[in-house]
């Protein structure tokens, strides 16, 4: 059982990245295996679902979410149905955000609320921000505040040279690229950025600083 457990994971990731590619993966077939009585084979086919954006995994990451006793899978629930991106979530995406006991869970709903505009997560990402340590965590909260155009909240994180800080100063140049606005300091934070050396976001800087150069922002 722990080998099937293991090669459920590791084919469920796999498919998760195969996603990303338009019309790879056939949603019917997953759609069969998600009404599957096995529950470990149908909730790993919801899983996939939600990354294609399928709302047939909506009614299974709701009932997750206000449900399960194990706090890792809400979480995980509650990212995908951000992913999924069905507005009728948000009401329960709200209350997990206040009510779960989980803080993970909370800030996994928090980010997921940015995925639909919801400044009421603004609070509660700002403070969690502020409270943990893990670089994961600050990665996804950096890129709901640039979804909520938290523009100060990202200078204060760049300027303080917090964990996450790189992603940050991505996130300011593609808001000067999306609103066209000329902010010099970005394009300095994307330089010093640059020269730090060994963080997974250099390609991106690399990508996005020509564009902002030659566009004139």
């Amino acid at each position: 059982k722990e080998d099937n457990d293991k090669l459920r994971v590791e084919a469920t990731k796999q498919l998760i990245k195969l996603s990303a590619i338009p019309n790879l993966i056939d949603s019917e077939e997953l759609r069969i295996l998600a009404r599957c009585e096995d529950i470990n084979i149908s909730w790993y086919a919801a899983v996939v679902l939600g990354h294609l954006r399928d709302s047939a995994a909506l009614s299974r990451m709701l009932h997750v979410l206000a449900n399960n006793p194990r706090a890792g899978i809400r979480s995980i629930a509650a990212k995908i149905l951000g992913i999924i991106g069905n507005p009728d979530c948000v009401p329960s995406l709200l209350k997990a955000m206040e009510d779960d006991s989980d803080r993970y869970v909370r800030i996994n709903a928090a980010c997921a609320l940015s995925c639909f505009g919801k400044v009421e997560a603004t609070s509660a990402l700002l403070d969690t921000l502020k409270s943990i340590t893990n670089a994961h965590p600050h990665t996804e909260i950096i890129k709901s505040m640039s979804r909520l155009s938290l523009q100060e909240a990202l200078v204060e994180i760049v300027e303080s040279r917090r964990i996450g800080w790189q992603r940050a100063a991505i996130e300011l140049g593609n808001l000067a690229k999306s609103q066209e606005k000329y902010e010099p300091m970005v394009l300095q934070y994307l330089f010093d950025a640059l020269v730090e050396p060994g963080h997974e976001s250099t390609n991106e800087v690399i990508e996005l600083l020509p564009e902002l150069v030659d566009s004139g922002i």
